[in-house]
């Protein structure tokens, strides 16, 4: 099941030019901080990490929007009812899919940060702290593998393609915006509790409004990725195709 899902997913031919852009995306914007602290500071010049990672909010939506489509796109063609026939289950697919799509995600987020880090820290000719490097290097590659297991699931509940591809955008960028644009602070404050605030806690823990610490963070990405996985799971087994 694994195979065949992963088969399908690289023979599409849009996802690992989506997942390289991701990558590419990640080192070239987190290496311009670094180019523009040398043009004013030279080479003594700092750049934090938050800085360096902080084109991820848009950027995965790289992976996300990829996720969404793998699973929804067989609903659109028809291809769905082939899958489930061969089995009847169906939670298995939806699991093979999410691993599909995770693991080339957690390697596109991982590398793109590298590069990023390693190239500002070539432009600069400084050494950053070693282990907060590694963890946002880390961080970067579990947060997607994350949200692209996320997506998939949330592409199982609606099955719809262009619901799913905007289900997993709103969730991801407008929900968190919209929330802190509410007036009121308790309403504010459950914006740390959405999957993109929390989650980024893992490669950037020293977000000021976000009160939970990054293993935090990441432990409720990780609740909304397995509660939607849990209900298109449900859903998959007892809804008709």
């Amino acid at each position: 099941m694994l195979r065949s899902e992963w088969i399908k997913f690289v023979t599409l031919r849009s996802n690992l030019p989506a997942l390289g852009a991701v990558a590419v995306g990640l080192a070239g914007m987190g290496m311009l901080p670094a180019i523009a602290a040398r043009a004013n500071s030279g080479l003594s010049a700092q750049v934090a990490a938050q800085d360096v990672l902080g084109s991820m909010s848009w950027l995965q939506l790289l992976v996300a929007i990829p996720a969404a489509v793998f699973l929804a796109s067989e609903y659109t063609s028809g291809a769905a009812q082939v899958t489930f026939l061969a089995v009847p289950t169906r939670i298995p697919v939806l699991l093979a899919k999410q691993l599909a799509v995770a693991v080339p995600a957690a390697i596109a987020g991982a590398a793109g940060a590298s590069l990023a880090f390693g190239g500002s820290a070539a432009l600069l000719a400084t050494h950053s702290d070693a282990g907060a490097t590694g963890r946002a290097i880390v961080g970067a590659g579990l947060y997607l593998a994350a949200i692209a297991a996320l997506s998939t699931a949330v592409a199982a509940i609606v099955r719809s393609l262009v619901g799913a591809m905007l289900t997993v955008a709103a969730l991801l960028t407008v929900a968190p915006l919209m929330v802190t644009l509410i007036p009121v602070e308790w309403v504010q404050q459950t914006a740390a509790w959405l999957p993109t605030p929390a989650g980024q806690l893992v490669f950037l823990p020293d977000n000021p409004d976000v009160f939970l610490p990054w293993w935090g963070g990441y432990l409720v990405l990780l609740a909304w990725t397995a509660a939607t996985t849990i209900i298109a799971g449900v859903l998959l087994r007892f809804r008709d195709v």
